[in-house]
């Protein structure tokens, strides 16, 4: 289930999570950027706080919406602005100093950069699938979400 408004879950919700009785769910929403250049998909990536290959995603303000949560990590943490995709492509569970939770992931069609508020702790780089698959490579849910993203993108294409 995708939530409508982000906001945390908990024991009065009906998204009470029972191994974690007691403990609201933490919701987050990122997005994977994307475009097409030189006729072939590519990815933006940036890195974590520790260095790793991400995609830009964090927490939401309480009842923001998952996508408005999700441009608006973009623009902070990758610096670039764009469309989202209907529907998200996918989610995954995630723990965020020790409290569960799950982030809900779009697909972006980058339209243009922006001021970039981390651009003094985050790197980021533009990168063809298989290069943003071998990147990922120790993060099997952000590669799965990257494999649904280019096959939702490969469908839209052969729909036109």
């Amino acid at each position: 289930m995708v939530p409508s408004l982000c906001e945390k879950r908990g024991p009065d919700t009906d998204d009470a999570d029972e191994e974690n009785s007691g403990v609201p769910q933490l919701i987050q929403a990122g997005a994977i950027p994307f475009r097409r250049s030189n006729d072939r998909w590519e990815f933006l990536l940036v890195t974590s706080r520790k260095g790793n290959w991400i995609f830009p995603k964090g927490i939401c303000d309480y009842e923001e919406p998952p996508e408005l949560a999700a441009r608006r990590e973009c623009e902070e943490e990758a610096g670039v602005r764009g469309e989202l995709l209907p529907e998200p492509v996918g989610s995954y569970d995630n723990e965020k100093w020790q409290q569960p939770g799950v982030v809900v992931m779009f697909l972006l069609r980058f339209e243009s950069e922006v001021a970039w508020q981390e651009s003094a702790i985050r790197r980021r780089e533009w990168v063809t699938p298989d290069e943003a698959s071998r990147r990922l490579e120790k993060r099997p849910q952000l590669r799965e979400l990257l494999e649904q993203a280019l096959e939702r993108l490969t469908n839209v294409e052969l729909a036109r």
